[in-house]
Order: C-alpha cells, then sequence, then structure tokens
C-alpha cells in the first residue's frame, strides 16, 4: 500500500477504541479444502494463521495458487516474529505491557533483522530471501503488530488515506521509520482515520486492496470486494473499484454506473476523499453529466489545495491538484468555453513550476 488511492489516469471519521479485544481465530476449514485431505494442520502453521502477517501469506498464496508452499512460508515468518520477541524480551529486557519501551527498542531490533522499507505487495515474496526482507507500510504494520502481540502488548493497525501504521494504548508508531508519538496527537498528524483494528480477518483488507492493485482482468475487481467485504471501511478498496470499472478497455454504460456506486460508497464513508471526487468528476463526464462532473472536479479540488495548503511539500497533492484542473479545463474546452479552460490550464501549469 502506502500509496493515495488510485486515481484514474490521465489519472467520517471513526473514534479509535478505547478497549482492545483479542482478535477472533481464522477458520481453517479453507486450509482443508485445499489440502489432499482433512489432516491436523502442522502446529507452526496453525500458529501463523493466529497472526495477521501469517494470515496475509496465506491468502497471497491462495490467490496465486502457491499454497502448497503455505508451510514453508508459516514457518519462516512464525520464525521472524520469534526471533525479533525473543530479542526485544531478552535483551532489550521488554515486559507485558511495557509499550513504550517496546516502541522504543523495536525499530532497532527490526532494523538488525535485515528488513528494508520499500513498495511491496506481496508479503510472501518479501520473505524469499531472508537477508533482504523488503516491506512497505502495512507488511511491516501488520509485522510488528504481530510482534506486540507476541509480547502481550496492546496494539491496534491504524488505516490512513494511502498508509497504515500501528498504535498501542497511548503512542503510535511510525513501523516505516521507526518514529512514535503520544496517541493524544493522532489527529494532528492524521486527521482522517479510516480504520482502527485489532481484528486480523478485518486487516485482511490490506492484504485484498494489495491483490486488487496488482492482479488483471476479473481478478482485480474480486479481490477490491474481499477487501471491502473483509473490512467496509476500507475505502480506497471501493476507489480501485470503481477506477477499475472506469478503466475496462470496453467500459460500457452499465460499468460506470457501478463505478458510480462504488464511488459513492467510497465518499460516503469518507467524505474529504479528494481522489473519489476527482474519479466520479471524470465518470460523470463519461456518462454527459456534466454539472455532476464540474461540482466533483471542485470539491476534488478544494480538497488538494487544502491538503497543500498544510504540507506545501506535499507531490502528491499538487500533481492530483494539477491534474484535476487539467480534467476540468478539457472538459470546459469540450463545450466550447475557451476562456474558463483557459484559466484552469493556467492553474495547472503554475502549480507543476511550483514543484
Amino acid at each position: 500500500m502506502c500509496m493515495p488511492g488510485k486515481s484514474i489516469e490521465v489519472q467520517g471519521q471513526q473514534q479509535i477504541p478505547s478497549s482492545y479485544t483479542e482478535p477472533s481465530e481464522p477458520a481453517q476449514d479453507e486450509w482443508f479444502a485445499h489440502s489432499s485431505k482433512k489432516r491436523a494442520i502442522e502446529p507452526v502453521t496453525a500458529q501463523a494463521l493466529k497472526t495477521s502477517g501469517g494470515l496475509r501469506i496465506y491468502n497471497e498464496l491462495l490467490a496465486d495458487g502457491k499454497l502448497n508452499e503455505w508451510p514453508a512460508y508459516a514457518e519462516k515468518y512464525v520464525k521472524l516474529v520469534e526471533s525479533i520477541s525473543t530479542a526485544l524480551r531478552e535483551e532489550a529486557g521488554i515486559k507485558p505491557g511495557d509499550e513504550k519501551q517496546f516502541l522504543e527498542q523495536i525499530w532497532g531490533i527490526v532494523g538488525m533483522s535485515n528488513i528494508k522499507i520499500a513498495r511491496d505487495n506481496y508479503l510472501y515474496k518479501s520473505l524469499t530471501d531472508m537477508n533482504e526482507i523488503r516491506m512497505d507500510c502495512d507488511e511491516s504494520a501488520m509485522l510488528v503488530f504481530d510482534i506486540a502481540k507476541n509480547l502481550k502488548i496492546d496494539a491496534w493497525v491504524v488505516g490512513v488515506p494511502g498508509h497504515a501504521f500501528v498504535r498501542t494504548s497511548n503512542f503510535f508508531l511510525e513501523t516505516t521509520s521507526g518514529a512514535h508519538y503520544p496517541l493524544s496527537s493522532i489527529r494532528a498528524h492524521y486527521p482522517d482515520i479510516l480504520f482502527d483494528s485489532n481484528d486480523i480477518k478485518k486487516l485482511q483488507s490490506l492484504t485484498f486492496l494489495s491483490l486488487g492493485i496488482v492482479k488483471d482482468g476479473d481478478e482485480k475487481f474480486e479481490y477490491f470486494k474481499k477487501a471491502t467485504d473483509a473490512n467496509p471501511a476500507q475505502v480506497e478498496a471501493y476507489n480501485d473499484l470503481g477506477s477499475a470499472y472506469v478503466g475496462k478497455n470496453d467500459a460500457r454504460k452499465e460499468d460506470f454506473e457501478k463505478a458510480l456506486a462504488a464511488f459513492n460508497e467510497a465518499i460516503s464513508r469518507y467524505p474529504g476523499y479528494a481522489n473519489a471526487y476527482f474519479n466520479r468528476g471524470i465518470t460523470f463526464s463519461k456518462l454527459g453529466e456534466f454539472d455532476n462532473a464540474f461540482d466533483d472536479y471542485g470539491t476534488a479540488i478544494d480538497i488538494y489545495s487544502r491538503a497543500i495548503e498544510k504540507d506545501p511539500k506535499d507531490g502528491v497533492a499538487r500533481n492530483s491538484l494539477a491534474q484535476a484542473y487539467t480534467l476540468r479545463g478539457n472538459l470546459y474546452l469540450s463545450l466550447e468555453d475557451g476562456e474558463k479552460a483557459e484559466s484552469d490550464f493556467k492553474a495547472a501549469k503554475a502549480i507543476l513550476l511550483k514543484k
């Protein structure tokens, strides 16, 4: 993940739970269904299925038709979690509930475990070479979450637009940098929290979102839908699902209508989601609903502009703002309103020149 929700190219905030509930144990029927016969699962695979990262690996292998490799990857992941947990417990003296010391020590231990932070979509592939384990924000968040659970430290994975990280009862941790802050400041860093969960099944929405991004054809739609089924608060999956419908080579009116339904769901759950307005504007334009398209482009422009005011170095928001002005300008031009089109094109150019 670790990227903004997809825009078509050209391109409700929730309260943080105050109490911790132990994640439910995932059912193992699916594993049996893909075995040659029902048999007792080896202890290491059973242990892996009780972790968010282990369940992610299982789902990834299932998606790629490689379940025969599950026991080996389950063992790798369990050993990784156990080795880091042991180092924190025995070398750093971490005790159950010691969240502050855990957050102060985890990054150093993870750094010594050959883990590199890089954009990635598959956790199991990152474990192929244990000498250089590549993880992005959601994979590293799952790993840290599983280590915290192993050490009996209450933890949750938090999803915000384009990013995921870990929180404890009193702090939150950026698992891509090691920086941690008081939980009381989380809204200052991330005004829009999409979800906050310690349920390993709900956390698979991150897995399915990543699979939807890398898969092609009908599988793309399947995994974006699985992401929203796993966690309806995963609004990026609704946005990407809508983008996939609009982006079909043979997209028809019914595809655009399905896209609108997905974008509407994303916006209803996250009213400040600029990319969903941007993409819905494109969809309205394709349907000939130009007034609605202008409204959505305008809303997207307002949200992107506020993001840049807050952080002038936000290159993603800057590029998206320029695209929104360009597309609105193209729409004005197609409707023979050259003056407004020229104004939008000039605005887009000025934004890009400020980089």
